[in-house]
């Protein structure tokens, strides 16, 4: 299972599902600073309660692109 990612009118959460627990996420928020963005830990919480916690803030989850044709040598060759 992957990391999802939720955009929501208070920020930008991920969460990480754990291997202990399927209903165990670990959620970072996105932070801007400085025109560079960090991530942020939160800490644990139950994936029903996250999800509870974001529904009123209308979350939608962004798709993660991973393509595997781009990685660090072949941006680096077109510079």
């Amino acid at each position: 299972m992957e990391a999802e990612i939720f955009e929501t009118s208070i920020g930008v959460f991920k969460a990480v599902p754990q291997d202990k627990s399927e209903n165990l996420v670990f959620v970072q928020t996105f932070l801007q600073q400085g025109g560079q963005g960090i991530w942020e830990n939160v800490g644990f919480m139950k994936k029903k309660e996250f999800m509870k916690l974001i529904k009123p803030h209308n979350p939608r989850k962004k798709e993660i692109n991973r393509n595997y044709g781009d990685n660090f040598w072949s941006t680096y060759n077109t510079i």
